[in-house]
């Protein structure tokens, strides 16, 4: 209404000032007869009420719809109208709205292609990888132990890959189950027991060989070892632990968390840590950080419906809580 209004509020002004100047001229033509002036007045007036009633009742649905905070390009064109000025508006909308359809359609497809490309040449890459580990596997000097670091650097960058392709198609790649805590927590240790060792840290996990919660079991063990590596990276050389440690918070909810005694994360990027490649003062001291693993951890655990909190005091450490549904036995 209020579009309609703005749309034709010129048009009635318009023909207000003709009805005026007609009378006036009337007037002063020296014509004695004011009531039939005055008559003609009306009349004109009832006449553009009416033309602007009508217009509005055949195109009362178009104004609607766009006025409408919750309308959609598809619900607009599909209105019904009658006015050749809404109609017009129709038929270009709609032929804009099949073009961008056609556009949208093409860069979907090759953002599939895209990731299957990236999936693919991700598992072929690991191969060469495991062929190179096997062969330095013998060796025991300083020499195989950094190539042993950088293939296992090269491993985590590439499960990172892997990872941020299936994210986009989440929900095809996730099911909800009964996640047995402990266990993910042992096997994630077991993945890192080099990166542990290489950086004098050490894994104490504190969690109930019971404590179950509703997770993901693929994608909770990549959740956990990105903070576990993260732990590790930033208490390197300290001869300090990380503590994984699980516990029911409440009747409903499960705790897991990875507490280290690092260097911890100053105060002004404590909140944006978990944004996209945000390195942080922590990450221009460490330049393998990718600024990718909270902000994985945080856009993983939304889909999985977990929580997540970060606590940290410089000097003293990082706390990261994950807080999830509790799986009873």
């Amino acid at each position: 209404m209020v579009l309609f209004i703005k749309e034709h509020v010129s048009l009635v002004i318009l023909n207000i000032v003709q009805l005026f100047l007609l009378f006036l001229v009337y007037w002063l033509g020296g014509h004695q007869q004011p009531l039939l002036a005055l008559y003609a007045t009306g009349l004109g007036l009832f006449l553009l009420a009416v033309f602007i009633g009508v217009r509005y009742i055949k195109n009362r649905a178009f104004y609607h719809r766009i006025e409408a905070n919750d309308s959609n390009l598809e619900e607009t064109i599909n209105v019904e109208t009658s006015g050749a000025l809404s109609q017009a508006v129709k038929e270009l909308l709609q032929r804009q709205y099949q073009y961008y359809q056609n556009q949208f359609e093409q860069l979907t497809n090759r953002q599939r292609d895209y990731y299957q490309f990236v999936n693919q040449w991700i598992h072929q890459m690991k191969t060469p990888l495991s062929v190179i580990e096997l062969i330095i596997q013998e060796g025991d000097d300083d020499r195989s132990r950094d190539i042993q670091a950088e293939i296992d650097r090269l491993s985590k960058g590439l499960d990172m890959a892997l990872y941020v392709a299936r994210l986009e198609d989440f929900r095809q790649d996730f099911r909800a189950e009964k996640v047995n805590l402990r266990a993910v927590a042992q096997n994630v240790v077991t993945d890192n027991k080099r990166y542990f060792i290489r950086h004098r840290v050490y894994p104490d996990i504190q969690i109930s060989e019971h404590l179950t919660a509703a997770s993901d079991a693929k994608w909770l063990p990549f959740v956990l070892n990105q903070l576990v590596t993260n732990a590790v990276k930033y208490a390197s050389g300290s001869g300090t632990k990380v503590t994984i440690r699980g516990y029911q918070s409440d009747s409903h909810n499960v705790a897991l968390e990875v507490i280290d005694e690092g260097i911890g994360i100053p105060k002004e990027d404590q909140q944006r840590v978990f944004r996209s490649f945000y390195t942080g003062e922590n990450g221009r001291r460490h330049q393998a950080s990718t600024g990718m693993g909270l902000y994985m951890v945080e856009e993983i655990c939304d889909r999985l419906n977990h929580e997540v909190k970060l606590t940290s005091e410089v000097d003293q450490g990082t706390t990261v809580t994950i807080l999830m549904h509790h799986a009873s036995l």
